[in-house]
């Protein structure tokens, strides 16, 4: 399987996820929402689409014959700006639901999702300055299941654990 096969099955992967996502929120039109439900949902969107996002770019400039190095030295600084751009927005949105964040961010989930998407910017920072190694595909892919991992248990959380409405 050639690196952009793989980055296009992970965007559509996340397509679908973000997919279901909607449907799971039409079918919840008339019920009224959590709080922590927004957030999840938000969290949920931002994520999947992002993955699909820059794994589409990655795999666009793989397709275009750039340089070997390009397309996941691009895809791995687009990661790190996205990641700087998405972490104020989401510190605002949990402070909106600060009375319920144990709800959307159970605190061990929250730790190891936080160490998870430290080492995948750590990963990507690398990839984007290529060292101590040559920027790789597989770092750029595997670096992108952490957010598509973070949503799909978001998902998860979304259908199985339903907060008290209030």
């Amino acid at each position: 399987m050639h690196e952009t096969e793989a980055l296009v099955g992970l965007a559509e992967l996340s397509v679908g996820l973000a997919g279901f996502a909607g449907i799971v929120a039409a079918l919840r039109r008339g019920t009224s929402w959590h709080p922590a439900d927004g957030q999840r949902m938000w969290v949920l969107l931002t994520m999947s689409l992002s993955v699909s996002a820059l794994a589409l770019i990655a795999a666009g400039l793989s397709l275009a014959a750039v340089d070997s190095d390009v397309p996941w030295r691009c895809g791995s600084a687009l990661y790190i700006a996205g990641a700087i751009v998405w972490i104020p927005f989401f510190v605002r949105r949990l402070r909106q639901v600060k009375a319920h964040w144990s709800i959307v961010l159970r605190p061990f989930f929250f730790g190891l999702v936080g160490a998870l998407c430290a080492i995948a910017l750590l990963a990507q920072l690398s990839n984007a300055v290529g060292w101590p190694y040559s920027p790789n595909s597989a770092v750029f892919f595997l670096a992108l299941l952490v957010p598509l991992g973070v949503s799909a248990s978001t998902f998860a959380d979304l259908l199985l654990v339903r907060p008290d409405t209030e």
